[in-house]
């Protein structure tokens, strides 16, 4: 009777979310104002196909536009301007034009009409917002800045000296502007593997930024390219990015005091201008999904080698930026290279242009100067994700001991694996949604098989699992600590949402930033995650080690566990370390030392496992059970972790409210960034909530009616209601004691007064 009331609830509930928007007024938002705009664009030409036809005017709409409020109607108002120029048959039509010349049209009527009328109804800082990259005018299709046109050159060639103006000195001649191109184009030929670049690399970018944002991240990349290699050109961005996720300044770049400002602003919706160089190399990285904005070459100081141009001083290799009548010659000249390079079929292609053409001489002039090794010329920002991913590993199964649907942990792998593909936490990209809301870089989440030891047992859990994947940068062997949090609060989050018993995270540290001796891991590839026997296997293989065992969806960690060696090296009567451990663990299993305790006695008595120790068992016994367990080889790697542990807190029981504590607790940390994931775990909460009853009224598997009305608060009100709801001491809401199984009803009156959480 609970869950069929429950579920009535939810169904009530689900009606008012879904209940037509005309019926309440429409919230400022970014979705109502794009539906608002959208229909406007599609009324208007359907009045315009009218018009056409009949030759009358016509005032009718095909799609409702429910009336907006406040700015939104300011913004909607000043925004139809635009939607009635890309409409406007006694313009655009009337001149029958090209693509371009329409550009032109609505980029003017934008930014001589429009953008002042945005500007008087919402300022200019809500007008950069809605302009900046996933803003309202990027949604339509609308042009919100005017590009900022590439320098032209006013004459060709100096009348005196025929020297071409803009190009390297002593062109001065036909014959030695071809023998220019020439050369520039044996550049092209030896790095043509490279000729993709851009293309991968805006794949990369759209990949990885949150939906919407993906020309916010270009325009980082952009900015942090200067003077930068690829690698660390990325490590600065995700710096940036996560420093402005955690509510922090930014302040990243090779060259910070004139780039912090722009990525700022990049990522506050706006759209700067950063150099001849910079700008267009931003643009470029969007070709796959604005290919529009993609048309100028990048010109920089390999260009510049490879057309030629001499350094500042005698025998020095070219190494400053272009002036204006440069970039205007360089940019004629690859117009010619890439129609040059298409007549020739050059490379068995003919689809060259600026970008591809400049790609490949990039690489080339730099294998020919030794900078570069063929193998590594083509390295994108793809290449180098891997490095400056972390691991959020987690499961949705909840843990035992937590009174959540204690019968799912023993149903088939295939039944819990449904469990979790009814509510997930992928956007539309297959990113997390936890990290692509608070505005961090993202892989898209992989499966993987997890498991894990409750104290409260003692049994190995193995379930399905899911790995995030959000970017973090490191320095010097750790996480940069702001990093740091921002994992610790996304999966303390999630667990919590999830009635996790733990929620946890870990990084690989680049071999280039430790010592051997910090390397206690061990990393093993694999090229598909293990099955759940498997998994098994190498989870009891690790425990028996000093391990536990991580499946990361493309290989197995095994990371220290101090707690588990000791209690290994107690088993060995050899071990130098066999007596200490002894005796700990006899502390340990009196009570007179607790697990914290122990462990902290263990690693301080110079017995527990070093990298260099542990190097030498993965040549001998280690190593050997390794391979023989999983097929492959093990690699020493240090490993930062984190760790919020949840069992306790749910253990306490129903009404405790000691989960709800701790979920606040770690929310706390970083109130910028919790605050951005909070819709993220709103949306969980409420696909958990139709899960669970779903689940329970299938198979009657129990549920915590406070755990269940706690995603209801969550889903509905929110954290601050869930907050309201906490502080106050709320008990059980009438309206869920009212739908209560006769037994809760039942029960004393100490036991209904216990409260929520």
């Amino acid at each position: 009777m609970f869950l069929h009331n429950m579920a009535r609830l939810e169904e009530e509930r689900r009606k008012r979310r879904n209940a037509p928007v005309a019926e309440a007024p429409i919230a400022n938002t970014m979705e109502s104002l794009a539906h608002d705009t959208v229909a406007g664009m599609i009324n208007e030409g359907h009045r315009f196909g009218q018009k056409l036809i009949t030759g009358a005017d016509y005032q009718g709409d095909l799609i409702d536009r429910p009336p907006l409020q406040g700015d939104a109607k300011k913004i909607s108002d000043a925004v139809s301007k635009a939607t009635m120029a890309l409409m406007n048959y006694k313009g655009i039509m009337d001149m029958s034009p090209s693509a371009a010349e329409a550009t032109d049209f609505v980029v003017k009527n934008y930014t001589e009409t429009v953008r002042p009328s945005l500007i008087d109804a919402i300022g200019e800082a809500g007008t950069n917002h809605i302009e900046g990259a996933g803003g309202l005018l990027a949604m339509v299709g609308i042009p919100g800045r005017v590009p900022t046109p590439r320098p032209t050159r006013a004459k060709k060639r100096v009348g005196t000296t025929g020297q071409y103006v803009g190009a390297p000195p002593g062109i001065d001649s036909p014959q030695k502007l071809a023998a220019m191109r020439k050369r520039y184009i044996k550049d092209v030929m030896l790095g043509l593997q490279s000729r993709d670049w851009y293309t991968k690399g805006s794949e990369f970018t759209d990949r990885v930024a949150p939906p919407g944002r993906s020309q916010q991240v270009a325009n980082v990349e952009g900015i942090t390219s200067q003077g930068t290699a690829v690698d660390p050109n990325l490590g600065h961005t995700v710096k940036g990015i996560n420093q402005r996720a955690a509510g922090l300044p930014v302040n990243t770049g090779r060259f910070p005091n004139n780039q912090n400002a722009l990525i700022e602003e990049s990522l506050d919706g706006g759209s700067p201008f950063f150099g001849n160089k910079r700008t267009p190399y931003a643009q470029n990285l969007s070709v796959t999904w604005n290919p529009a904005m993609a048309k100028s070459p990048v010109h920089d100081i390999w260009q510049g080698r490879s057309f030629g141009y001499p350094g500042d001083k005698p025998g020095k290799p070219f190494d400053r930026g272009f002036s204006d009548t440069e970039h205007a010659f360089l940019d004629e000249q690859m117009a010619l290279i890439a129609e040059q390079l298409n007549k020739q079929k050059a490379g068995g292609f003919d689809d060259w242009d600026a970008l591809n053409t400049q790609a490949a001489a990039w690489t080339g002039a730099r294998i020919r100067a030794g900078e570069v090794t063929p193998d590594e010329s083509s390295l994108g920002y793809g290449d180098y994700s891997e490095k400056y991913q972390a691991a959020g590993t987690y499961e949705q199964t909840p843990g035992a001991g937590t009174g959540q649907m204690p019968a799912l942990i023993d149903a088939p792998f295939d039944e819990r694996q449904a469990f979790d593909d009814a509510a997930t936490w992928e956007n539309t990209k297959g990113q997390d949604s936890i990290y692509s809301e608070g505005g961090m870089l993202a892989e898209p989440t992989e499966s993987m098989v997890g498991a894990y030891t409750p104290t409260n047992t003692g049994v190995l859990e193995i379930n399905p699992g899911r790995v995030a994947r959000p970017l973090v940068q490191q320095k010097d062997g750790v996480i940069n600590v702001s990093d740091g949090v921002l994992l610790d609060v996304a999966e303390s989050s999630r667990a919590y949402v999830d009635v996790q018993n733990a929620g946890a995270w870990h990084k690989i540290i680049p071999n280039s930033q430790t010592k051997a001796g910090d390397r206690t891991s061990v990393n093993i590839p694999l090229n598909e995650s293990p099955n759940e026997s498997m998994m098994r296997d190498i989870s009891q293989m690790a425990e028996e080690e000093g391990f536990f065992a991580v499946d990361t969806g493309r290989g197995v960690n095994l990371i220290p566990d101090s707690f588990l060696y000791m209690k290994r090296e107690a088993k060995n009567p050899n071990s130098k370390g066999n007596k200490v451990a002894l005796e700990l663990q006899a502390k340990y299993e009196s009570g007179e030392m607790n697990w914290g305790q122990v462990t902290e006695a263990w690693e301080n008595s110079g017995f527990d496992r070093t990298g260099k120790s542990l190097g030498k068992e993965l040549k001998t016994d280690l190593g050997s059970r390794i391979n023989n367990v999983t097929g492959s080889g093990g690699a020493r790697v240090k490993i930062q972790t984190g760790y919020e542990d949840y069992e306790s807190a749910w253990a306490a029981g129903e009404g405790s409210r000691k989960a709800t504590e701790q979920f606040f607790e770690n929310a706390e940390r970083n109130e910028a960034f919790f605050k951005s994931i909070e819709p993220a775990l709103r949306q969980k909460a409420r696909a958990n909530l139709a899960r669970d009853i779903d689940r329970a009224e299938r198979t009657g598997d129990a549920v915590r009616p406070d755990i269940m009305e706690r995603n209801r608060i969550l889903a509905d009100e929110g954290y601050p209601g869930l907050k309201r709801a906490f502080e106050s001491g709320a008990l059980l809401p009438a309206a869920i004691l009212a739908v209560l199984s006769p037994a809760l009803l039942s029960s004393s009156d100490d036991d209904q007064s216990k409260e929520t959480f």
